[in-house]
């Protein structure tokens, strides 16, 4: 990872579902610790009200989970990776998991989640 891109991190701490919104269909770039680079389009996002915890303070965010898609061929099952965004920045040491699209394994690309909680 380049001292440029992590000039740019972002404090996950503040991160919000409302913050990717304006984002969907735009890629972002999914930097693994093996060096590769898989890009990837945010397809959606779902808030998890039932995620959130009895007791957190009402000014805490809501729990939230990205999904996005990449190709099939580049697909991975889970890592650690630093996702970055043109405008938005790096969001640094975030865990992302493939998971099953509503096509399957007719799909042609891999989809992967990313959850805030």
């Amino acid at each position: 990872m380049s001292n440029e891109v992590k000039s740019q991190s972002i404090d996950l701490g503040f991160v919000a579902s409302a913050d990717f919104e304006p984002h969907i269909g735009e890629t972002f770039q999914a930097h693994r610790p093996d060096g590769s680079v898989l890009t990837l389009t945010l397809q959606s996002i779902k808030e998890k009200p039932l995620a959130r915890m009895s007791n957190a303070p009402v000014e805490k965010r809501m729990p939230f989970s990205l999904t996005l898609s990449g190709r099939k061929e580049a697909a991975f099952l889970s890592d650690i990776v630093f996702l970055v965004h043109e405008s938005m920045g790096t969001f640094e040491n975030l865990l992302i998991s493939q998971v099953m699209s509503q096509q399957g394994m007719t799909d042609p690309d891999s989809w992967y989640q990313i959850v805030f909680n």
